[in-house]
């Protein structure tokens, strides 16, 4: 007999939830994750839920994708202001996000962090 999509569903959700709460605790004892918990997107929830930025006594460089530059307010810098004393340098990569690891944004990326690597010696 086949179970109803809904149900299916809260148990898929009751599953995770589960998992998550399980791997919460294990990272908070600083225990080694199962293999049936390595999970990316539930790492990187605790990983996001656990995050607490503190201020870079340095300069910081955002390298952005150029595709997303609706997304930033005029002055990206200024939703980072908080976490880099000194300030920060913007640059724009063209493309969106997996564009910048592909050529041609590859290429303005290695230019840009030649170029910012380069000045920090």
């Amino acid at each position: 007999k086949r179970v109803p999509y809904p149900a299916v569903m809260l148990a898929r959700s009751a599953v995770r939830a589960i998992k998550l709460y399980v791997a919460r605790a294990l990272i908070a004892q600083r225990r080694t994750l199962p293999e049936s918990l390595v999970d990316v997107d539930l790492l990187s929830k605790v990983a996001f839920e656990r995050h607490r930025s503190r201020t870079y006594s340095g300069r910081a460089t955002l390298i952005l994708a150029g595709a997303h530059r609706q997304l930033y307010a005029a002055d990206p810098a200024a939703d980072w202001r908080n976490l880099a004393r000194l300030g920060y340098d913007v640059h724009y990569v063209p493309g969106d996000d997996p564009e910048m690891f592909r050529e041609p944004g590859l290429r303005v990326l290695a230019r840009h962090l030649i170029t910012t690597l380069g000045a920090r010696r």
